[in-house]
Parts: C-alpha cells; structure tokens; sequence
C-alpha cells in the first residue's frame, strides 16, 4: 500500500511522505532545512519511529539549504532508527553547496548516498 501525505512546515520548507509496504517510508525534502524548519522535520521523523517504519529514505533533490540544525535532525534521527534496526538513505543530492556541506561534515561515512530514488530502495 502506497500512501502519500504533503506537510507544509513552513512557507519555505515542504516535507512529502510515500509508504512502501510496512516497513519503508521516503521523506521528500524542498525548500530549506533551518533553525525555523527544523523542530517541525523532527516531530514527523519521530513519529515515523513510532509507527515502526525501519527503512527510510531522505530524497532531498528540491533541498536548497540545510544547516547544522537540520544535519543535528538527520544524526538523532539515524541513531534512533538504527537502535531500532532500521536504517536511512539520502539521495538525490543536486545542490553543489549541500553536497560540499554533507562531504565536509562526514556524513557519507556514516550514512549510504545514492544517486536517485531507485537504487536508494534497492540498496535495502
């Protein structure tokens, strides 16, 4: 069953959700992911915890802004989901400037990047 919500946290911030099956969820992120955006990002990712969606995908090809908030957000979040025996993926990175942000903090140690959507899904 595929189900999809659209979240409007801010004027300049949307967060979509898709289901795929029981277990995977993929959050679409537009618009920027700063200290206004941020609280609101992180009460829909915990609640995903709490329906018990263990695979996760952050698609994140409209995000034009992040800040150390939002990476803060996306670090507590990959741990809770791990203790919980899941994972996430980010993928879809266009943006050179997020791309450097996410290379120069680490993340891609830490964290699988895939290039599109598709192979994100498979790589579960």
């Amino acid at each position: 069953m595929k189900e999809k919500r659209l979240f409007h946290l801010s004027k300049e911030f949307h967060l979509s959700k898709e289901e795929f099956g029981s277990d995977m969820v993929i959050f679409g992120l537009e618009g920027a992911l700063n200290v206004q955006t941020a609280p609101e990002f992180e009460e829909a990712l915990k609640k995903n915890i709490s329906e018990g969606k263990k695979k996760v995908i952050l698609e994140m090809s409209h995000l034009n802004y992040i800040s150390s908030i939002g990476l803060g957000v996306i670090i507590g979040y990959l741990e809770e989901t791990r203790e919980q025996g899941g994972d996430i993926r980010i993928c879809g990175v266009n943006d050179p400037v997020i791309q450097d942000i996410f290379e120069t903090t680490g993340f891609p140690k830490i964290i699988q990047f895939h290039k599109d959507l598709g192979t994100a899904r498979l790589s579960f």
